[in-house]
């Protein structure tokens, strides 16, 4: 349990530093060395796993937000419209969540979990157009999925990603990365905060998938040829 939640604190050190630093070449070499610490503290092989997860489903949101433009960067790349560091702060937060969810009872996957994740991700992309809508249709799908499922365990990984989230979130943009329009002035959009308690209530049922899937990955990497 220390193990997980070392690892997982890492993340903030690598936010903190991340938001003093984007502006210098210093935000490559900090936010490795926040990985490697990481790696150093769980032992784990498997992190790299939720790294790469972490860096695709982190990286599209970005892309689908930034294209809707709910999302703006400071300082956009000459392809996506975020620089390129921001995929591995991505990947640290894949591993981030794999150490914190290891903190509270395990959970199943269910359809309905990522139902919940895929239709908050895409109501945010209305963000700009009715915040206060989004935000209340997200509070009442999640409603909902706490009816339905009854897990308590959920309730308290979305209270923890409601906090963490907009949090880690208004350093960077305190610093400048980027902004919210619908924030309309201030540092975090409205929505945000239950798009957040979303992904915590539904990553606990998805992570126990993605971790399936992963060591299948690793299985088949490891098993021997034939004839070798």
């Amino acid at each position: 349990m220390r193990r997980h939640l070392l690892s997982s604190s890492v993340f903030l050190l690598a936010c903190l530093g991340m938001a003093l630093s984007w502006q210098s070449p210093w935000v490559w070499p900090l936010l490795v060395g926040c990985l490697l610490l990481m790696l150093a503290i769980s032992r784990d092989p498997k992190d790299l796993g939720y790294l790469v997860l972490g860096i695709a489903l982190g990286g599209f949101i970005d892309v689908l937000q930034t294209g809707a433009g709910v999302t703006v960067y400071a300082m956009p790349g000459p392809i996506l419209r975020f620089p390129a560091f921001v995929l591995l702060y991505w990947g640290l937060v894949g591993v981030a969540l794999r150490h914190l969810f290891a903190l509270l009872p395990p959970s199943r996957f269910h359809a309905a979990d990522a139902a919940l994740l895929v239709g908050a991700i895409l109501l945010s992309l209305f963000g700009n157009a009715a915040p206060l809508g989004v935000a209340g249709l997200m509070v009442l799908a999640l409603a909902v999925h706490f009816l339905v499922f009854r897990r308590w365990a959920d309730a308290v990984a979305a209270l923890v990603l409601m906090t963490m989230g907009p949090l880690t979130e208004s350093m960077l943009i305190r610093e400048g990365l980027y902004h919210f329009p619908s924030a309309e002035g201030g540092l975090i959009a409205i929505w945000l905060y239950p798009l957040y308690a979303c992904i915590g209530a539904t990553m606990r049922g998805v992570f126990p998938l993605l971790g399936t899937l992963i060591d299948r990955a690793q299985a088949g990497l490891s098993k021997p040829s034939v004839g070798g």
